[in-house]
């Protein structure tokens, strides 16, 4: 090909607006210079690509065949153009802290932030872990911690005028067990029964959210292991040592591990997503607000 991207440029634009002066117009060339281009193009090609008609020009066969590849490529550089500048403009020197739980930044944070990263690498991230039990001392508390986003698994809504929030998802906790605990494989077992007759694996102290659900139907809950995270009990589990509550939703690759049918099921958690109204409306973390929206979207699309 001896014809430069700029004639191909120029060809595309005439087949854009089917007209020499608008085409001239949006590439801020005269239109003499555009009819050029397209002599020259069609020189080098050896066919007319246009017709001259009363209102601009037409494709000829060859114009049409060829346009549907230009088009495409054209586009297509377009569009990678676009997205640098949009890149460039959105994260220059920008800094977002973002709150996690153990269980949202595994499942959902991590996941975005991947994508997020590779394409704003110049924008700097600041994870903070934030304590399960926000609610018992109040999601005031980020307020503090200078979190600009927050998303966080909670079993009531957050209120505070600092924070907008938004429900994402609803899930449940479950009893996981492996092996050495086949018995619980079938029929359905109390959640009472379990706590007092097996050992249990949790992430620290329990959680106010579950200690308040434990208490109200009369169980103790002293776990046997304390880990200080959750992606430590899967091997626990699947060893055998012990039993563990998860959120349905988490991820696990573990064939010898199982879920134990709860005749009284516990109450369901959510996760929000909350947005700081002390910190202003960026464009970069309003795109990484929408892309948590879109992968919890997904993620939820799946159960």
């Amino acid at each position: 090909m001896s014809a430069s991207f700029d004639v191909y440029k120029v060809f595309y634009y005439v087949g854009k607006y089917m007209n020499i002066t608008h085409a001239a117009n949006a590439l801020f060339l005269s239109q003499s210079t555009v009819s050029r281009a397209i002599q020259s193009l069609e020189s080098e090609l050896g066919c007319r690509l246009f017709d001259r008609t009363q209102h601009g020009v037409s494709f000829t066969a060859e114009g049409e065949m060829l346009y549907t590849h230009v088009s495409k490529g054209c586009e297509s550089i377009f569009d990678g153009e676009e997205r640098i500048r949009r890149m460039q403009q959105l994260g220059e020197g920008s800094v977002i802290r973002i709150g996690v739980n153990d269980f949202t930044f595994q499942q959902y944070i991590l996941p975005v932030l991947k994508d997020f990263h590779n394409d704003f690498p110049q924008v700097k991230l600041e994870v903070e872990y934030i304590s399960t039990d926000i609610n018992e001392f109040g999601v005031d508390t980020l307020s503090t911690k200078d979190i600009d986003v927050a998303c966080l698994s909670l079993f009531s809504a957050p209120t505070s005028p600092d924070f907008a929030s938004e429900r994402l998802l609803q899930f449940n906790d479950i009893v996981i067990a492996g092996k050495g605990f086949e018995q619980l494989r079938t029929g359905s077992h109390s959640l009472r029964a379990l706590v007092a007759n097996y050992p249990f694996v949790m992430q620290g102290h329990i959680p106010q959210f579950l200690n308040e659900v434990l208490m109200g139907r009369g169980i103790i809950l002293d776990p046997t292991f304390k880990v200080s995270s959750l992606s430590l009990f899967i091997p626990m589990v699947k060893m055998g040592l012990c039993l563990a509550l998860v959120p349905d939703t988490y991820r696990f690759d573990a064939d010898d591990i199982f879920k134990v049918q709860l005749s009284d099921p516990i109450d369901p958690r959510y996760v929000w997503l909350l947005s700081s109204h002390r910190k202003p409306n960026s464009a970069v973390r309003g795109e990484l607000i929408k892309r948590i929206r879109r992968y919890t979207a997904i993620e939820a699309s799946r159960w």
